[in-house]
């Protein structure tokens, strides 16, 4: 579980900050050769590759010839991330898989009776 400190000043109310909380997400995308040059475009012009505010990339890794890669993201509302990733809709094809970490996984365990 990730936690927070409290917020010196009270964050406007949203509905998706209502409902979600925070979240990892492992998006891994395919690449087509065809769209090669527009992906190159794109990540060396940073734009599309900046974290939207809300969401942030603590990991991203790219396959030895570039045809697939990985990122793990995190937020509080999947929302911001489907926003930013329709920025590569049009060249990638990509899955967003929530995932947890060895703690949450033991925490999972341990509430279903297995641990």
């Amino acid at each position: 579980m990730i936690r927070r400190p409290p917020r010196s000043t009270p964050k406007p109310s949203s509905a998706a900050s209502d409902v979600y909380k925070r979240q990892t997400y492992m998006i891994t995308y395919e690449l087509p050769h065809a769209n090669r040059n527009e992906a190159i475009k794109r990540f060396v012009g940073g734009d599309a590759m900046k974290d939207p505010e809300g969401a942030k990339t603590t990991a991203r890794w790219h396959a030895v010839g570039g045809k697939i890669g990985w990122a793990i993201v995190e937020t509080d509302d999947p929302t911001i991330m489907t926003a930013w990733l329709l920025q590569w809709t049009d060249i990638i094809d990509y899955d967003i898989t929530p995932v947890v970490g060895d703690e949450g996984l033991g925490e999972a365990l341990g509430k279903a009776g297995l641990a």
